[in-house]
């Protein structure tokens, strides 16, 4: 492809005259830029006009004329935009055209109609049908579904690409060969070869992210208008399915957190099919004690709940989709937030207080009590009998925040044994308890 002009020059006389040449290097300035955009705007790409002229596509300095995707296909491969109508009437006033007494004598009614916008994704799509080669000429069922995803799904006319940015949020391929939203069945008809294209609009909405809205209205009127070639020996309806489906985006709905409280937004609703707009119930079937859902009725509810360190709160959370016109559909999923960080414990060593002697003041061994897991920091440890102990004394030789030392002491007498059951224990910042017990003893042995 040509990609440099031939300069024009002026003859010699007036080579050395700056105006003159001015003139020259704009002429061919003028005739390059010309050449730089034809040679950049891929004519013959019909589905890359739009984005072009619209700021998108590939990076370029050069314009596009709007009505540039008219002159390509009408010119190049012979497909003027078309018109579909939706009504349209007659003029009355002339004579014979109204039942006597239904018309004010010399008035005059023009005719009136209305047609549908074509616009220019529309258009290419339509061109896409009729230009694309890559299913072959064959007509089978298989050809027909794959085209009427194509149409459905191809933004621009594009022959949509599994995995691209119209993949799907249920991991759904949006290529042409995901055929199941499409069902197609051939009926003899009052003598009429009928053929019935129903489109299950819940499963195609749930195939691409960027369909739009109303792409199963034009394609029912693209057909029926006789804008699609088909084989002529069928007349054709076009039947839309408008079952509610819902599903969720979010899943797995498992949270993990150290924190006490949460308030938290895993799972938002993304209904389909039926008549927008939607309303929104949801609610625990199962589980869910301990979490809270603070406004059920959004797409995207929140939910709260608090937490022990080392807890679990699970539950399955139900979703009711009701559409415009009361349709519903509903949609589960278990949802489960855990507390990851280690459960609140209180552990001593040793295990016992023992101490043994004669006279006054016996002592037992120190024992030292150990606070960890939980939200830090972590009170004084509290020491006391909660089972005999009468006559002992609890002397803390140390307590700082979740660790303490003590010993016991008393006076039991010749030949007699003092005992009881001790109890340590403290809280995280949390306010959740630890506690422990142990045996103390003392013994007088003379």
């Amino acid at each position: 492809m040509l990609t440099q002009t031939i300069n024009a020059y002026p003859y010699q006389e007036y080579a050395d005259d700056e105006d003159v040449q001015a003139i020259f290097d704009a002429y061919n300035l003028a005739n390059q830029y010309y050449i730089n955009w034809f040679s950049q705007i891929g004519l013959p790409d019909y589905t890359n006009l739009q984005e072009q002229f619209a700021g998108g596509g590939p990076a370029t300095n050069y314009e596009v004329d709007p009505g540039l995707l008219d002159w390509v296909l009408t010119n190049l491969y012979g497909m003027s935009r078309p018109y579909f109508a939706i009504s349209s009437g007659a003029d009355i006033g002339p004579l014979n055209t109204a039942p006597l007494n239904t018309q004010v004598l010399g008035a005059y009614q023009f005719a009136t109609s209305a047609s549908y916008y074509v616009d220019d994704d529309w258009y290419q799509r339509i061109a896409t049908w009729n230009l694309y080669a890559g299913d072959g000429k064959n007509f089978s069922m298989s050809w027909l579904k794959r085209r009427i995803m194509r149409f459905l799904l191809g933004i621009n006319g594009r022959d949509p690409v599994p995995n691209s940015d119209q993949t799907t949020i249920n991991d759904v391929s949006a290529g042409c060969e995901s055929t199941y939203p499409v069902s197609v069945t051939v009926a003899n008809v009052s003598g009429v070869r009928t053929m019935t294209i129903t489109i299950l609009a819940s499963a195609l909405s749930s195939m691409s992210l960027n369909l739009r809205s109303d792409v199963v209205n034009i394609f029912s009127v693209s057909l029926i208008g006789g804008a699609l070639e088909m084989p002529v020996q069928y007349q054709y309806i076009v039947n839309i399915d408008t079952q509610v489906n819902v599903a969720f985006a979010g899943l797995p709905a498992t949270y993990n957190t150290t924190q006490g409280s949460v308030a938290i937004t895993p799972l938002t609703a993304l209904p389909g099919g039926g008549t927008p707009p939607y309303t929104f119930d949801w609610s625990f079937i199962a589980g869910g004690v301990g979490i809270s859902i603070l406004n059920p009725t959004l797409a995207t509810p929140t939910f709260d709940a608090s937490l022990l360190a080392g807890e679990r709160l699970s539950g399955i959370v139900q979703c009711l989709v009701t559409d415009n016109v009361g349709n519903k559909s509903v949609s589960t999923a278990p949802m489960q937030i855990n507390n990851t960080l280690q459960p609140l414990s209180l552990r001593i060593s040793p295990n016992a207080a023992t101490g043994s002697g004669g006279g006054i003041g016996i002592t037992t061994n120190e024992v030292t009590a150990l606070m960890s897991g939980g939200y830090p920091a972590y009170t004084d440890l509290g020491w006391s009998f909660v089972s005999g102990g009468g006559g002992i004394t609890i002397v803390v030789v140390s307590n700082t925040a979740g660790k303490s030392t003590a010993y016991f002491s008393g006076s039991p007498g010749r030949g007699n044994t003092l005992s009881g059951v001790c109890q340590v224990g403290g809280a995280d910042s949390g306010m959740e308890t630890a506690l422990t017990t142990f045996k103390v003893t003392i013994t007088d042995t003379f």
